[in-house]
């Protein structure tokens, strides 16, 4: 239940490469150089892997000199888990234009699904020295140490995971204000602050150390419930968010043994929530007014969450 515990999966799918909009026929069908690879650009955001893997690979074959291309087949292959093929074409890319920023970040994602942390955090790094005053690549970089904040703590190293978290805040703070403030970057920047206030704990920093981690997560929280959403997200990715982000407040104030204040956030958030998210607030309440002494709030909690958790 913890928020701070992000998954291999979790910080992957976070990692997601922004492909610009454009149409959807077949992108070796025109003439155009230039509007084929922008067609292909569509499909690889809107088809489904095989079919944008298919007609960027007939780009490649009209073009096989073209660094976008190349770095548009990277991306294909990369969305279908052909990892070492992604790389190859990557390369190639880099090869042909080495200061595209977009094609050192599907690379460094390659190297990331492979398990090369040093060559993806190269990748990374030139990504952000090629375009400094994006903050994409400063929200991409963010998600990888957290990534390795989360397997340092995985292999029971609090300090490592801490330096760690350090170094992703301090990218989701730059990427935040280079503009780069949508909910998913805010949501992100109040979960490195909740890791980071576990983390202190675990370590034995000091109280106001703790406490300031704490209230920062929980402004995080607080600022993504109504943050702005970035033009590819669907309202379905938007709401899910703004639940995360509310269970986020309470769950903050739970961790920092502040229970009245869980109690409200409860109070203040649950309505319009799905069913297993009312579950997940029923009981941070519950367990706030048992820490309180308030049995009988505790038992009517107990009760609305055993009625709204799903039944397996």
């Amino acid at each position: 239940m913890e928020i701070f515990s992000m998954t291999r999966k979790f910080a992957f799918g976070f990692i997601a490469l922004s492909l610009m909009l454009g149409l959807n026929a077949p992108c070796h069908a025109a003439d155009d150089i230039s509007s084929q690879i922008e067609k292909c650009e569509a499909l690889l955001k809107d088809e489904e892997g095989d079919q944008a893997l298919k007609e960027i690979e007939a780009l490649v074959a009209k073009a096989p000199d073209n660094a976008i291309a190349n770095r548009l087949l990277g991306d294909a292959l990369l969305k279908v888990q052909r990892l070492d093929d992604a790389i190859k074409s990557y390369d190639k890319s880099i090869t042909l234009d080495p200061k595209d920023p977009r094609t050192h970040l599907g690379r460094a994602h390659a190297f990331l699904l492979k398990g090369d942390v040093a060559q993806s955090v190269k990748d990374y790094d030139t990504s952000i020295e090629l375009s400094p005053k994006d903050g994409t690549y400063f929200n991409s970089r963010a998600l990888l140490h957290y990534f390795l904040a989360t397997e340092a703590h995985g292999k029971k190293d609090p300090k490592a995971a801490l330096k760690e978290v350090e170094l992703s805040l301090s990218d989701s703070t730059e990427a935040i204000k280079l503009g780069h403030d949508f909910s998913s970057a805010r949501l992100l920047w109040a979960q490195e602050n909740l890791f980071k206030a576990k983390l202190l704990e675990e370590t034995k920093a000091s109280d106001a150390e703790i406490k300031k981690a704490y209230n920062d997560a929980v402004d995080g929280f607080t600022l993504a419930i109504d943050a702005r959403s970035s033009a590819e997200d669907s309202v379905a990715e938007a709401n899910k968010r703004m639940v995360v982000a509310k269970l986020g407040v309470a769950q903050t104030y739970f961790f920092a043994k502040e229970y009245q204040n869980t109690i409200s956030s409860v109070d203040k958030y649950i309505d319009g929530m799905p069913r297993k998210d009312k579950a997940n607030a029923y009981l941070l309440r519950f367990m706030s007014n048992k820490k309180l002494g308030h049995e009988q709030e505790a038992e009517s909690d107990f009760a609305k969450y055993q009625a709204a958790k799903p039944k397996s």
